[in-house]
């Protein structure tokens, strides 16, 4: 077995999702990994890889299918032409213990770069968490149509809003519910409620991908790709937002009421518990 630790290709880490993980993996080694073998297929945009012999809800056809209607709907979204070339590399696990140093215990997925310039999906894909292929498909949108971003909490809003649900209801609905708990909460605090959801059980930092894809459709309703694209490299400057509350808050509030009307909610503790999954 080839350690995951040789899964680093440099001395740089990033702060995500469980402490510090790499920036890049390597496919090889990810493939090496101690767990079941891997079944290969292939798409116009994905070379899947997924666990043989394992159970798991959707096919290896069904997952293929998923990821291209993925693709489809994110690029639409944003109006990204041109960016296929290269085919995204997937794997998809049964349980985030198969990568115990990329995956936090209760993550559903990641996207990351590999060592060719390319990218790399994990999906943990299981009887109780559904495949998120919207939400990672749209990491890879955005970066390449955008690069890099300068606010990593919009561009996992972004990826969130893609995705659009939340257990049985929307994003929307569980954050209408959230921000009406939170009356102080404004949108330049979104940033700093994200950065302090980090830690390896997602709880905090689920609610706040909730939060941020309600501003990021906020934001989508009023200037389409163009205003996300502007708001994941600039996030929200503090004094946007802070001489007068009807600057963004009270604004991207009712929106939210708005847009959720008539959709159910979800408890803080099932969000805490088992995030959108």
């Amino acid at each position: 077995m080839v350690a995951l630790a040789a899964i680093v290709l440099d001395g740089r880490a990033a702060t995500a999702q469980f402490g510090v993980i790499p920036d890049a993996v390597m496919v090889d080694a990810l493939l090496r990994s101690a767990g079941a073998a891997w079944q290969q297929s292939r798409s116009t945009h994905f070379v899947l890889y997924r666990e043989r012999d394992v159970r798991m809800p959707l096919s290896l056809p069904a997952l293929l299918d998923s990821l291209e209607a993925a693709w489809a709907y994110d690029t639409a979204l944003v109006g990204a032409h041109g960016i296929g070339q290269t085919p995204v590399t997937v794997l998809v696990t049964q349980s985030p213990k198969r990568f115990p140093q990329i995956l936090a215990p209760s993550s559903r997925g990641l996207m990351r770069r590999d060592s060719l310039g390319g990218e790399v999906i994990i999906l943990v894909h299981n009887d109780s968490v559904r495949a998120f292929t919207r939400h990672e498909v749209m990491h890879v949108v955005e970066w390449r149509l955008w690069g890099p971003p300068g606010a990593p909490w919009v561009d996992e809003g972004i990826a969130t809003f893609a995705d659009g649900r939340c257990q049985s209801t929307t994003v929307l609905g569980v954050a209408r519910d959230l921000l009406r708990a939170e009356p102080g909460l404004t949108a330049a605090g979104l940033a700093e409620r994200y950065t302090k959801g980090a830690g390896p059980f997602l709880g905090k930092r689920l609610r706040a991908y909730v939060l941020a894809a309600s501003f990021v459709d906020f934001i989508y309703d009023r200037g389409g790709a163009e205003a996300l694209r502007v708001l994941r490299r600039d996030g929200i400057r503090p004094q946007a937002d802070f001489l007068s509350m009807d600057s963004l808050t009270v604004p991207w509030r009712a929106y939210v009421d708005r847009a959720a009307a008539g959709k159910p909610g979800l408890a803080s503790d099932a969000i805490d518990a088992h995030g959108c999954g």
